[in-house]
């Protein structure tokens, strides 16, 4: 439940106003609020067979993930079916948010097609690269504790491959954005002037949220005080090809 994740509007403010630092806090928020919405999707009959499933790695498994001290055992039991529901490789897509230093980035493990990707919102791969080989290393044994014998995916036979979606600096945000846009498939490039309409769209996304409104039906009140208008970013592939997000964006807001 979005609930139990949710934090203060203090540091959701902070996190999403312009040149404002995303916290782990809202990283997570927002890692829940769109697997709960696949589920409800997914109840209602509504998830088409088409669609990706995600998993998001909560931040402090990730940051366990990321300690070179600490060992797979401890993570395993997090992941495991009892805890989380279900098989993590019946999963299409699990996505761990990390940061290092004062950069956000992620790695993917692509069980449908078989690779680990690290995607970085910004040019200095090399920033991170140690960084995430290690994580990756210990993903594979704490996947391998978990599912043993799993038919899906060979764990160790996964490649990995390094992408950079911008050269800009706001690459919280843009990890935000490819928390809930990012399918696998599609290759996103983000430039500068992107960066504000999408904290607009996430924080239109996440305060409209369905469980949100269970907790604070204040919001809908709020929503029909400000003007709606509907905005479309281009962002370009890396063959060249064009791809939109359409978002609706609180202008007042910011």
């Amino acid at each position: 439940m979005v609930s139990v994740n949710w934090v203060d509007h203090r540091t959701f403010g902070l996190s999403m106003q312009v040149y404002g630092s995303v916290s782990h806090h809202v990283m997570n928020i927002m890692g829940v609020a769109i697997m709960e919405a696949q589920y409800t999707k997914y109840i209602r009959g509504l998830l088409h067979d088409d669609e990706c499933g995600k998993i998001i790695i909560h931040t402090d498994l990730a940051v366990m993930l990321q300690d070179t001290e600490s060992i797979p055992a401890d993570i395993v039991v997090s992941l495991s079916e009892k805890k989380i529901g279900f098989r993590l490789d019946n999963a299409d897509l699990a996505f761990v948010p990390l940061r290092k230093y004062s950069y956000w980035y992620i790695v993917v493990a692509n069980f449908r097609d078989g690779r680990f990707e690290v995607i970085c919102p910004f040019k200095d791969i090399a920033i991170i690269q140690s960084d995430a080989f290690n994580v990756i290393c210990k993903f594979r044994k704490v996947f391998k504790a978990v599912h043993s014998r799993s038919t899906r995916v060979d764990i160790y036979d996964m490649p990995t491959v390094f992408g950079s979606v911008s050269n800009q600096t706001n690459h919280g945000v843009f990890v935000l954005q490819l928390l809930l846009a990012y399918d696998g498939k599609t290759h996103f490039h983000y430039k500068e002037e992107h960066a504000k309409p999408l904290r607009e769209s996430i924080t239109y996304y996440l305060c409209t949220h369905e469980e949100n409104e269970l907790i604070m039906p204040e919001i809908k009140d709020i929503a029909r005080q400000h003007h709606k208008q509907k905005v479309t970013i281009h962002l370009h592939g890396s063959q060249g090809k064009s791809f939109f997000v359409s978002c609706k964006i609180f202008s007042s807001f910011f």
